[in-house]
């Protein structure tokens, strides 16, 4: 795929957005479909992180699995309210920041979900 420099000319401008929207619908189609998955694991009385994770492991696995893909990382972020302070995130082998990546070329993200931890971040401040 070549990249075209946006111009301000209307038809060169809406050939502009369709390759645009080519590159973002089929990631948003994807997230769209997450979402139900996740939704539907949500619904049942027995879903908490050792369902969902996962789950989770298994949508993102299947991205990065796509070498066409420009999805570097993935995962869910739950609402405290949900699952408590919890992130099921996955580095792909793409992202900068796994650099020391096991041979999979997919690690999972550890993070700290204790509010107390001088290591905590509050996530649902960041942008």
């Amino acid at each position: 795929m070549t990249f075209e420099p946006l111009v301000h000319n209307e038809a060169h401008g809406f050939a502009s957005v369709s390759w645009i929207a080519a590159v973002f619908d089929p990631v948003f189609a994807r997230l769209e479909g997450w979402a139900a998955q996740v939704e539907d694991c949500a619904s049942q009385p027995e879903c908490g992180r050792t369902t969902l994770d996962p789950l989770i492991e298994t949508l993102v696995r299947t991205e990065f699995a796509d070498a066409d893909g420009m999805v570097i990382g993935a995962g869910f972020v739950s609402a405290p309210s949900f699952l408590g302070w919890h992130l099921a995130w996955w580095l792909g082998g793409q992202n900068p920041a796994g650099s020391a990546l096991p041979a999979t070329g997919i690690r999972h993200l550890e993070t700290v979900e204790d509010p107390r931890d001088e290591s905590f971040r509050d996530y649902t401040a960041l942008e």
